[in-house]
């Protein structure tokens, strides 16, 4: 039974990805979020729920056999195939990949925040995931570009060219994890194609906010909310109807470190 857990999880992610596509999502889940302490609020878009069951479904399929193989493995009988082979010779350490799993299906416990999600704000962009939050002030991001770095809609990302710099204050959002550099370097991609909303509003929206400082004093209030349920970004909407992409803006937004 155990040789077919692999298949077992490759088709429940695969179901994932075909079950979310972008089409019917709009952008009416956009909604506000208020930030902890001073911060102030966000116009946030949260996973959907669909995804992230589905997530903690597999991790937990994954961990209950991982967890079970040493003692499984003295009641299996090698039958002299590779994959009884394997799996004796591995059968000891797979508790340590389960780990691994059950972290991410009691995340909770290390993030100070139960949403997962994007949230933009007058400050910066806000990214929740699963082990914790990162945040990006505004003069730090010099371009938001989409990328397909996967299968399906789970691929459709949005990179952050962030530049921070040194002696970069805390935020009351982020937790310790926040402080490691390749943590932070890894939320500067933001899964659009598991949000609540069709991956597109994102990649707009930021290119927007980042182009028109002069409009983020709306975030975290309904008139964000308003201008992006309409998808009310005609320059960014005209540019990449014309060039299929925001083209980078010369003249950097924040300074290298």
């Amino acid at each position: 039974m155990l040789a077919f857990a692999p298949f077992l999880l490759f088709g429940m992610a695969l179901g994932c990805l075909v079950l979310f596509a972008p089409k019917g999502r709009g952008c009416s889940t956009v909604g506000g979020l208020q930030l902890r302490g001073a911060l102030g609020s966000t116009t946030t878009m949260l996973y959907a729920r669909g995804p992230r069951f589905v997530s903690y479904g597999v991790y937990l399929s994954l961990a209950i056999p991982l967890t079970l193989a040493p003692l499984l493995a003295p009641r299996i009988p090698d039958d002299g195939t590779r994959w009884s082979a394997w799996f004796h010779l591995w059968a000891p350490f797979m508790p340590i990949a389960a780990m691994v799993a059950l972290a991410y299906v009691f995340s909770g416990v290390f993030r100070k925040r139960r949403q997962l999600g994007v949230g933009l704000s007058k400050s910066g962009v806000y990214h929740w995931s699963w082990f914790g939050c990162c945040f990006y002030k505004w003069e730090w991001i010099f371009e938001a570009r989409a990328v397909a770095q996967g299968y399906g809609t789970g691929g459709l990302n949005i990179v952050l060219d962030v530049h921070e710099p040194a002696g970069r204050p805390a935020n009351d959002e982020e937790n310790w994890i926040a402080d490691l550099d390749f943590f932070r370097k890894k939320r500067r991609v933001l899964t659009a194609g598991y949000l609540a909303v069709n991956p597109v509003l994102p990649y707009l929206a930021l290119n927007f906010y980042l182009r028109h400082p002069e409009f983020r004093k709306e975030l975290g209030t309904e008139l964000a909310s308003d201008r992006m349920k309409r998808l009310d970004f005609p320059d960014v909407i005209s540019e990449v109807r014309r060039f299929g992409a925001v083209r980078p803006v010369d003249s950097p937004r924040g300074q290298s470190t």
